[in-house]
Formats: structure tokens, sequence, C-alpha cells
């Protein structure tokens, strides 16, 4: 039974795949790269800092550039973001919830 289930999601896949992209594809992983990117920015603006001071423009700098440049990857390669950006864009949805 799961033998059946995972050959018929590869095939899905592979289906999705050679499909080429709609533009509700490309605005799905546009989005995904902006909060992939975004929080990626955030990160590598507060490693890069020197001495760990960092003022709000430069971590403003840091967020809309890479922000932006996950917009043009996440428009330009809709079907690599989604495979790659999406895990990094989730990570850290449920931590916490129903906790009390």
């Amino acid at each position: 039974m799961a033998r059946k289930f995972l050959q018929s999601r590869k095939e899905r896949f592979k289906t999705w795949w050679a499909k080429p992209p709609t533009r509700l594809e490309r605005l799905g992983s546009a989005v995904l790269g902006f909060w992939a990117f975004l929080l990626l920015g955030i990160m590598l603006g507060f490693i890069t800092a020197t001495n760990h001071t960092l003022s709000m423009v430069g971590l403003a700098a840091w967020a809309i550039g890479s922000a932006s440049f996950g917009i043009i990857l996440g428009a330009s390669f809709p079907k690599y973001m989604r495979c790659v950006a999406l895990p990094f864009s989730v990570i850290g949805i449920g931590i916490g919830i129903g906790d009390s």
C-alpha cells in the first residue's frame, strides 16, 4: 500500500515538473522566495556585523536586498524555489502551538 502511494506521488511530481510553470506558481514561488531570503538576509546581516553591532539601516539593507533577490529567483525559477525554499520558509511554524 505504501509502495503504491509513493509511486503515485512520484508520477504526480514528474508530470508537475514537466509542465511549464503557471502565473500562480510564479507568484507563490516569489512569495516563498521573499520569506526564505528575508530570514536569510536578517541572519546574514547579524552574522557579518563586526562586534555584533548593526544599525537598523544596515539590517534593513540586508533584509530588503536579500528579499528582493528571493522574489527575483522565485519568479524566474518557480519549480526550483518550491522544492528548495519551501522548507526554509516554513521553519518554526508550529513551535509553541498548543503548549500551555
